[in-house]
């Protein structure tokens, strides 16, 4: 059997109100490709403390790499 490698990714909005991503990527090396093997919308109405969730999934998961998505400047409409 292949032996994956599995690396958790996190895409944050810019904005106050707008939810989070959480994407699970799977490298396979025998095709040299990664997959994406889910993916999940953190809402804020559906959660009350948002590094609980993160970190649950990473355990969850057994993850030890997280790759962060997220703008490095604010938004032109929230000034």
């Amino acid at each position: 059997m292949e032996q994956t490698q599995s690396i958790a990714g996190m895409s944050l909005g810019g904005g106050k109100k707008e939810n989070f991503f959480l994407s699970l990527l799977e490298f396979y090396p025998r095709e040299s490709r990664w997959f994406l093997a889910s993916l999940k919308q953190v809402k804020d109405e559906e959660v009350v403390d948002r590094d609980e969730v993160l970190t649950h999934w990473l355990g969850d998961e057994q993850l030890t790499r997280l790759v962060v998505d997220f703008p490095l400047t604010e938004a032109t409409c929230s000034t």
